[in-house]
């Protein structure tokens, strides 16, 4: 809920979340009901977490969001720079950044 709240506290709707260790995408899910952005990227190191995501995000999509999980390190990301107006650690990657 925490995470929701600091997207919720930018000043307009973000349209392009990034998930950072999403494991099985169920914060990414929660966050794609609640704020309703565009694109929400779901990053995990463990390639059976994305799976697992990708089904999940499969069997609930709503049409509004589109998802995409990769498996991808968050000390290496392989995105360009400001892609994302919204970034979401996970606690485990809050607590040994």
């Amino acid at each position: 809920i925490d995470e929701i709240n600091k997207c919720l506290t930018l000043n307009h709707r973000p349209r392009h979340i990034l998930d950072v260790a999403t494991g099985t995408g169920d914060l990414a899910l929660l966050l794609a009901r609640r704020l309703r952005p565009d694109t929400l990227t779901g990053i995990d190191l463990s390639g059976n977490m994305i799976e697992i995501a990708r089904r999940k995000a499969a069997a609930v999509t709503d049409g509004q969001t589109r998802f995409d999980f990769q498996v991808a390190d968050c000390l290496s990301l392989p995105f360009a720079d400001a892609t994302f107006d919204c970034v979401v650690p996970s606690p485990t990657v809050s607590r040994t950044a």
